[in-house]
């Protein structure tokens, strides 16, 4: 967003308005541009910059909420969450004190209306390991303005897999799945706004998992050496990701991110040999149920005069 600015200006720390320049520490007005004295010399020091904007956007004010999730110590749960969730609205929570909710399903979130999930720094949403924690999917790209508004909460162990692959082809085709994206929050054509929000220990489709198990069917249809170059990257990165190296984290991912797409241009190919490769079947079979010439019969076709 660009920064915002005075009129004409900007304005000294003192807060007095310039007409077309910055001014000295001092507060007095400049002519142009601010110079300093380095002792002699002829150094140029640029002017300070200018105001920084206004947030365009800050914390909602959550004190008259649509939904309360919970009645005190022990109360809060999924359940109540779903419904709330379902009313869109303003959302808080009265759990007593710190409070972890466990998600056993994914929470659908309103694509036609506002809404504000507060915590209240008290409540962690907690996907297992095995559950998305929130889901905001509209149907169409960059068009809804709807906000959600996630704020003062931790989400924490959601878990999303890929199931819809793309179709092998090779690069620079994408690679992987369509879906799997988002283990504690997907968000798809809305405005989100995150304020002092802990994610923690939350996974998405995982390069390694994918990419093993296009490996595993597909075996058939993959070069020896392409297999074993790939599934090596694999390893490579499985052993960077275990040690705390994040610059061997990083060279092994993109060394494997390099290499996979080998496993999409092998199936591609095995596929296209497959479809374009002639039939196994003896040229007997393939000519069966035709008939030949030792099959035709002469016949001539004599009107019964009786009929007439």
């Amino acid at each position: 967003m660009p920064a915002g600015g005075s009129d004409g200006g900007s304005t000294a720390d003192s807060g007095n308005p310039v007409d077309g320049g910055s001014t000295s520490d001092s507060g007095g007005p400049a002519d142009g541009p601010a110079a300093m004295d380095t002792g002699g010399g002829d150094g140029y020091v640029p002017p300070p910059p200018g105001p920084v904007c206004t947030p365009p956007v800050g914390p909602p004010d959550t004190s008259h909420p649509t939904s309360v999730v919970g009645t005190g110590a022990g109360t809060c749960n999924e359940t109540l969450l779903a419904a709330a969730v379902a009313k869109g609205g303003i959302i808080t929570f009265d759990c007593g004190s710190s409070a972890t909710i466990p998600i056993m399903t994914t929470l659908t979130l309103r694509t036609d209306v506002d809404t504000v999930i507060d915590g209240g720094a008290q409540v962690t949403l907690d996907g297992g390991g095995t559950t998305q924690i929130m889901s905001f999917n509209h149907a169409n790209y960059r068009m809804n303005t709807v906000q959600l508004t996630v704020m003062n909460i931790t989400l924490s162990h959601g878990k999303i897999s890929g199931t819809m692959r793309y179709a092998p082809a090779p690069a620079p085709c994408s690679q992987g799945y369509y879906d799997g994206y988002g283990g504690a929050l997907f968000v798809r054509d809305g405005e989100v706004l995150i304020v002092n929000t802990v994610f923690e220990g939350n996974t998405a489709e995982q390069l390694v998992y994918s990419i093993e198990k296009l490996i595993k069917e597909n075996e058939d249809k993959l070069p020896e050496d392409v297999k074993n170059e790939v599934q090596g990257d694999v390893d490579g990165l499985k052993t960077a990701l275990a040690g705390e190296d994040e610059e061997a984290v990083k060279t092994a991912f993109d060394k494997l991110n390099a290499s996979q797409s080998k496993l999409g241009e092998a199936i591609y190919a095995s596929s296209q040999a497959e479809a374009s490769a002639p039939s196994d079947a003896p040229a007997d079979e393939q000519a069966a149920g035709q008939p030949s010439d030792e099959d035709v019969i002469d016949a001539e076709v004599v009107e019964d005069e009786e009929k007439k």
